[in-house]
Parts: C-alpha cells; structure tokens; sequence
C-alpha cells in the first residue's frame, strides 16, 4: 500500500480525535444527556434494597467508559506511526515521532488550533514572610506557548526553610495542582505534586556570582575572581551593601562596585560551562543605583541575547533579567564560541557608582509541562509561605487530545494561520 500523504495523515488522525470528541462530549458535556449528569441523577433518585447493586453495576458502566476514552491512544499511535512514514522520519517510536512531527511543522510553517491558554502568575500570599518570586516560563524555544499542561489553579507552599531542614535562601516548595480527578471520564484536577527548590547564587552556572571572591583589597581589588575584569580601576568590593547572604558567599556577603564605565565576563570556553539544549535558563542579576547615586546604562548579556536599563531614579535593590520567553532557550541564545560569555557592562557613565550582585544563571525547573523557578529574596521564605496561579484553556480538539493521549503538544496558531483543522 503506498504510503499516505502528510496531508492524508492528518484527516485521519482528525477523524480518530472526532471520535475521542463526541465520546467525551457524551461523558461531559452534552447538555442535559451526557453520561456524568445522568449518573448523578440516577443516585439522588435511588430508593431500593438493591440500591448497592445498582451503584456497582453503574460503577462498572464508568469503568467501561474510561477504558473506552483512554483506549484512543491505541488508535493514535499507529496513526503517529503512519505520519513518521509520511514525513521521513526514520524512528518508530510515538513519542521520538511527535518530536519529529513538531520540526517537520516548525520548518514548513504548519500549525494546528491553539488550545487557548491564558497563563496565570504566581502570585504570593498575603502573609508570606519572604519577599522572593516565582519565575515562571510558558514559552518554548520557537515562542509558542507551552500547551501540554493541565488548566487548574495551582499551589505552591514552603514546607522547608532554614530552620526546618532547609538550606538558607534554598528553601523547598510543594508544587502541587488540582485534588485528581476519579478517572479520564471526567477530568477535574491534574493531582500532581512535586518539590522544587529556591535557587541561590550557588546554584549559578558562573563562578563566583555573588562577587566574594578577590584579590587586593575591598577598595583596590586586583582582580575579581574567576571575572575578567575591563578597567579594575573602576571596580570595587562592598561588604557593606549587597542584595542578600548566600550559601556560597562563607559567611562574607558583598557585592561588587562600578565606579565609572566598565564591565566584566566570563567566556564559556574557559570557564568550562556546559549547558543542557533541552532544558531554558533563567538568567538575571540584581542592581542598586540609589546608595552611590550613580548613572549611565546598564547591560547583561548572555550569548547572542542582552537586556539593558537605563540608570536615572531606580531606588533600593532592582532586578535586570534576560528576558523570559524564547530567549530562555539554549537554541536563542547560542552564539559563536567566542562570543558565549555571559557579561556585564557599565556605559555612558557620569557620576556616583552602581552595585551588583546574584548573578543567576541557572535551569528552570519542570512542574507539569512548564518551567519555573523559585528565588528567595533578601528576607528569606518561611515555611508556609505560599504562591498560587491559575491557568485556563478555551480548548481546541486536535492539540487537545495530543495533549491527553500522548502527553504533547504541536506547532499551534489562531484563525487563518491554522493549516491542520480541527474535524467539526
């Protein structure tokens, strides 16, 4: 049989997720006639001495539905399958091939409908004693947004500081959704749980990122340790002032000082820095202008990806970040051996000095498909302290049982862009 067209491949696979379609509609949400709603009818009206009959034999009629509606992945994958064959990919494996099938899309300018996510930020409760954040990513590497993840409020709760077995500014958070759901026929809550942790400047890709680490003295430093340093004439060492203590700074918080243009880097190359393409980095450095009253522009440059502020009126302890979205990515910021170095440069300098310090560049971490990381601020987290977001989908069909069935999303759009319809 000759194989079928890309194209051809994807009615079929759309008239298989019609069928997934009206099975759950007919479980969810045909008003008044789907299955959940008539369930629930049947049980407030029971009156019998067969009553416990009745709900196991109702039990086993959901039973039955749930292994008909998860039983479409046994349709699918060879459907995925037959798609590798249509795209050339040399791989039989389902979830390799959804890989291919999304570069495939990228490079030819396919999508699919977009499941509608609008994305929540984690916000702090109102009695939290740390002033950290949550940084989250909803973006892959080509911008789309992340759409294999559940839409449910989501909670993530301190359950060890440094007083509870935790190291200071390391703090653990329980990342959890929605209570789960009883089974696919009627999907309430994603149940997923999971620990992730505050991250440090220990936890940094560059050496040295909190800046206590130098040779001289605090006030004529003669180098700035594992940093190459442009003009160490216009670099100081603050003990005085700096962002927040640190586990890698032994006891010897401190900051470093510009005092006129200047800049330092450190080259991968030479620092021996290797990164994970698979996996987004976040990437950022805290400043303060208002102690020495200073000026000019301010620029962290990671790669080929730079972020600048202009120093005018900033007041306090200020965050400058590469951008979080696509540029997070390893493919985004790469750039040639010579030019990966994460630096950061002080111009058009006049007057006064500026302070820098946590210099973070460190991989997200994972919760149910999207990437997030916990940093702790200068007044540290307490357990307890909590965070919380929702998500919400419009829904499509197509990318939403990809999503249910295989755990993945494609290359997505809205309105004229869509190439791969949904079925009606």
């Amino acid at each position: 049989m000759p194989t079928p067209t890309v194209s051809e491949v994807q009615t079929q696979i759309s008239n298989m997720m019609r069928i997934q379609l009206n099975l759950n509609e007919y479980l969810n949400t045909t008003s008044l006639t789907n299955f959940i709603t008539n369930q629930d009818t049947l049980l407030a009206s029971l009156e019998s001495d067969y009553e416990g009959a009745i709900v196991a034999g109702l039990d086993g009629t959901r039973a039955a539905l749930n292994v008909a509606i998860n039983a479409g992945v046994g349709t699918l994958t060879p459907l995925i399958v037959t798609m590798g064959q249509a795209i050339d990919a040399p791989e039989t494996d389902p979830q390799t091939l959804m890989t291919r099938l999304y570069d495939y899309m990228i490079t030819n300018s396919q999508f699919v409908a977009s499941r509608g996510f609008t994305y929540g930020s984690p916000s702090a409760g109102g009695s939290n004693a740390g002033n950290g954040e949550i940084i989250r990513l909803n973006k892959d590497e080509n911008d789309l947004d992340i759409e294999n993840t559940f839409p449910e409020l989501k909670t993530a709760e301190c359950i060890a500081d440094e007083f509870s077995g935790a190291t200071a500014s390391e703090e653990q958070f329980q990342f959890h959704g929605a209570d789960p759901s009883k089974d696919s026929v009627q999907l309430i809550g994603s149940g997923k749980v999971d620990t992730l942790r505050c991250v440090s400047a220990r936890d940094s890709q560059v050496a040295n990122a909190s800046f206590t680490n130098y040779s001289g003295t605090t006030s004529v430093p003669t180098a700035i340790t594992s940093w190459t340093t442009a003009t160490i004439g216009n670099a100081e060492i603050d003990q005085t002032n700096y962002y927040r203590d640190d586990p890698s700074d032994g006891g010897n918080p401190a900051s470093l000082k510009f005092t006129g243009d200047n800049s330092v880097l450190q080259l991968f190359s030479t620092q021996n820095i290797t990164l994970n393409p698979e996996v987004p980095y976040v990437c950022h450095l805290y400043y303060n202008r208002q102690v020495g009253s200073g000026d000019g522009t301010l620029t962290l440059t990671l790669g080929g990806v730079s972020a600048t502020v202009a120093l005018s009126a900033q007041t306090g302890w200020n965050k400058l970040n590469i951008p979080i979205g696509n540029n997070s990515w390893f493919k985004d910021f790469n750039t040639t051996a010579s030019s990966m170095q994460l630096k950061i440069e002080l111009s058009s300098h006049s007057t006064g000095s500026v302070l820098i310090d946590d210099v973070i560049f460190t991989p997200f971490q994972s919760f149910d498909g999207l990437w997030y990381c916990p940093v702790d601020g200068p007044t540290k987290f307490l357990k307890d302290d909590i965070f919380t977001w929702t998500d919400s989908a419009t829904e499509s069909v197509n990318q939403y049982w990809f999503w249910r069935l295989m755990g993945r999303y494609l290359p997505h759009a809205t309105g004229g862009s869509i190439t791969w319809a949904d079925p009606t």
